[in-house]
């Protein structure tokens, strides 16, 4: 295993846990602030944290074939 493998890595997982924070934040001070917007941002919220879920089991119903 590289080191230039190890620290491309590292690179990928600080920069997408970075942004994703960076995204949760403002969306949650914005929907904390905002009593029009709130219902949207937690109706995509709630359907973006369902998706994981619905991969797996289709993910799994397909290998029982």
């Amino acid at each position: 295993m590289s080191w230039n493998l190890v620290l491309e890595h590292l690179f990928i997982v600080l920069a997408a846990s970075l942004l994703s924070i960076l995204v949760g934040v403002s969306l949650g001070i914005w929907a904390y602030v905002s009593s029009k917007t709130r219902p949207v941002i937690l109706r995509v919220v709630d359907l973006l944290q369902t998706i994981p879920s619905l991969v797996c089991c289709t993910t799994r119903q397909g290998l029982r074939r």
